[in-house]
């Protein structure tokens, strides 16, 4: 049974079962004439996603979904949280940064997207603050970035 066990979960591995590429999701604006293109990849915890967002070919914002509500802070302009995070094996750091205006995603502009991901990171992990509950940690495994690189311009460059 362990040989079976063995073979199976080489042949899983062999065929790339566990390996997870980015989502890519299209949406046209027949009105405006414009186009919105989107890649995700899921996190380690249920419901969770890391996206990176385009308008036009061009990058615009990078949007984590926690997938429960934030325990953000008004700050007139807006809600706002504190999210805690490590990229790879680098020290941890912290990004204050907008909520979505459902409350469970976190929106970081082109400024601060280079704190989180460069086009070399493998690994993301981000720790937030939600509402009624402890704090929600989740990691995310990136794929290659090369077609987010080539559809999304100005990702990491200005």
């Amino acid at each position: 049974m362990k040989t079976f066990t063995a073979v199976i979960t080489f042949c899983l591995l062999a065929n790339g079962a566990f390996s997870q590429d980015w989502r890519r999701v299209e949406q046209k604006d027949e009105l405006r004439g414009s186009t919105t293109t989107a890649f995700f990849t899921d996190g380690s915890m249920p419901d969770t996603s890391f996206g990176v967002i385009c308008f036009n070919g061009k990058f615009d914002h990078i949007k984590i979904d926690m997938g429960s509500v934030l325990d953000s802070k008004d700050f007139g302009a807006g809600e706002r949280v504190t999210a805690k995070y490590k990229r790879d094996d680098e020290k941890p750091g912290r990004i204050n940064q907008w909520v979505s205006k459902d409350g469970t995603s976190i929106e970081v502009g082109k400024r601060d997207s280079l704190r989180l991901i460069t086009p070399t990171t493998h690994k993301l992990v981000i720790e937030v603050p939600r509402y009624v509950q402890s704090e929600a940690q989740t990691t995310f495994t990136f794929p290659d970035f090369k077609p987010v690189i080539e559809a999304c311009h100005g990702l990491f460059k200005d």
